[in-house]
């Protein structure tokens, strides 16, 4: 599925194999070197995941004692069916809901 349609889905061996070599290695050749022979993403698609990733290690650092607080997440596409996958726009928000 990745090689026929790269855009559209990201395999998750793929994705996991491209970003450890870059956490590991942390070379940019490499990771596409190995995104040219089918084992890996891009450096590119990398970089976009590792930007927008948000680490919490310890959500009770953001609420006061005694409250509870959920992440919420959801996301907006806009202009999805377009034929060459550009000229898309995809956000995400990310809050924190709490309660007393």
């Amino acid at each position: 599925m990745q090689a026929t349609r790269p855009r559209s889905v990201i395999a998750p061996i793929l994705f996991g194999l491209g970003v450890e070599t870059d956490h590991m290695v942390g070379s940019k050749w490499l990771v596409n070197n190995l995104s040219r022979l089918g084992f890996s993403i891009t450096h590119e698609e990398v970089t976009r995941y590792k930007q927008s990733v948000i680490q919490a290690e310890d959500i009770e650092s953001y609420l006061p004692k005694g409250e509870f607080g959920q992440w919420v997440a959801d996301n907006a596409d806009h202009n999805t069916l377009t034929l060459n996958g550009k000229d898309t726009f995809h956000g995400m928000g990310i809050i924190v809901a709490s309660t007393e």
